[in-house]
């Protein structure tokens, strides 16, 4: 998967972000090191995302990641590429 211009490798990932709506900058922390960074929205789901999910591009080769819900916290980060 593709994020912010940046191939990463399969694996867990911890994100931390800073900022809100859509001057969110995110980064991806694999062992403790920034391995990407991606300019994302920060928004608010409604009640119909009933669990937390990875959304990717389906026509794109490497596939590019689009949105990350997270139920718990009723917010997703969502990626476009036009800001990147």
């Amino acid at each position: 998967m593709q994020v912010g211009g940046t191939q990463l490798k399969p694996g867990d990932y911890k994100l931390e972000w800073q900022g809100s709506g859509s001057g969110t900058e995110v980064s991806f922390i694999q062992h403790g090191k920034t391995v990407a960074t991606a300019p994302a929205t920060l928004k608010t789901n409604d009640d119909s995302v009933t669990q937390d999910a990875i959304v990717m591009s389906t026509n794109n080769r490497p596939r590019e990641l689009k949105e990350i819900d997270f139920r718990h916290q009723k917010e997703a980060l969502v990626f476009d590429r036009s800001g990147m």
